[in-house]
């Protein structure tokens, strides 16, 4: 299904118009073209509709919960005020999360202030739907904390599973993709101060993916050095809380995401997904390619002119530091930054 503008009577000069931009120019093109995101209906993720997805830092009403990946729809399973669907209050020790929102701060082609909303959005979508689970497991046995964290494999009954040796191979050709340990959890030390959690290490290499409706990838992140910090209430059951006020939902967010993408590890990786034309490539959309190039150009990391934004970091086999580095030579990949919230689930 093409995207749709709802009562403009300019259907087909929107869709047209759509399908030629690069992902930063696709807000300002909607302008131009007489469309507004709150008339895009976004139909990747299933029938949510265009939903208004921001953080906040209080205020509004708490609530309403996604209604998930249930069919039919179960209310009673995911619950306020961080949309749970279960508690820690019992297992402080063995500490069960999924997150609940991500909302990018860098590099700036995934910004919503500086890129527009729709990657966050499109991704928020998924969140709520169940598509996209990162999914983290904190224990402490006393002594050492350590954070097991991936992406998670959504089980009957909603409980979530780490993948484990079952990778597919979505479209692209990648090396990396043909790895089926890819989207396995990392284990990396960490602590508390209270039930503020931080890790004191980055973790390694893992591939976190975005399914759709029939369980398919539409999407990986093939992240590295990754670090989370989540303030937890005192069950250890929600970090961050839900909201819907006038503007319409939002989140308050309770913690934060830093990790970095390799250039070379985005090349070959395609996103499957509408607006965005068959085989768009993720270096092209974290790149923000512009002209001569297009979102299904082959990416070249030794041709970069044409990328509005370059990669600002390096990663090695030691690790990856913000900086240090020429954007149009030797640095080799982007940071990742994001403020995020975080909710209970079982993990089995």
């Amino acid at each position: 299904r093409r995207p749709s503008v709802r009562g403009t009577g300019r259907e087909e000069e929107c869709d047209g118009t759509m399908k030629r931009l690069s992902l930063l120019a696709l807000a300002g093109a909607l302008a131009l073209a007489g469309c507004t995101t709150d008339e895009i209906d976004l139909p990747i993720f299933g029938d949510a509709g265009p939903i208004d997805v921001d953080m906040n830092t209080g205020g509004g009403a708490v609530g309403p919960c996604p209604e998930g990946a249930d069919t039919p729809p179960d209310p009673e399973g995911i619950s306020l005020p961080c949309c749970a669907r279960s508690s820690n209050a019992d297992r402080l020790g063995d500490v069960q999360l999924r997150l609940t929102s991500v909302r990018f701060t860098a590099p700036d082609s995934v910004n919503p202030d500086t890129a527009g909303p729709l990657t966050n959005s499109l991704l928020q979508q998924a969140i709520d739907q169940e598509r996209f689970n990162w999914t983290l497991r904190i224990q402490d046995d006393g002594g050492a904390v350590t954070v097991q964290a991936g992406g998670g494999i959504r089980q009957d009954g909603g409980a979530l599973a780490f993948a484990n040796g079952n990778a597919t191979t979505p479209m692209g050709d990648n090396p990396l993709l043909a790895d089926a340990s890819r989207w396995d959890p990392s284990t990396t030390p960490g602590e508390y101060t209270g039930n503020t959690f931080m890790q004191t290490e980055p973790a390694g290499f893992t591939s976190v993916p975005v399914f759709n409706v029939e369980g398919n990838v539409l999407l990986e992140f093939p992240l590295q050095s990754t670090s989370f910090s989540l303030e937890l209430d005192e069950t250890r059951t929600c970090a961050g809380v839900r909201r819907n006020d006038f503007s319409g939902i939002k989140f308050e967010a309770a913690g934060t995401l830093e990790t970095f993408t390799r250039v070379e590890d985005t090349v070959g990786f395609e996103v499957n997904q509408p607006p965005l034309p068959p085989g768009t490539q993720l270096c092209a959309i974290l790149g923000q390619f512009g002209p001569p190039l297009g979102l299904t150009s082959p990416c070249d990391p030794n041709e970069r002119s044409a990328w509005g934004v370059l990669p600002d970091s390096v990663c090695d086999e030691t690790g990856c530091t913000l900086g240090g580095c020429d954007g149009m030579t030797t640095c080799n990949a982007w940071r990742v930054a994001a403020n995020i919230s975080a909710a209970a689930y079982d993990i089995q």
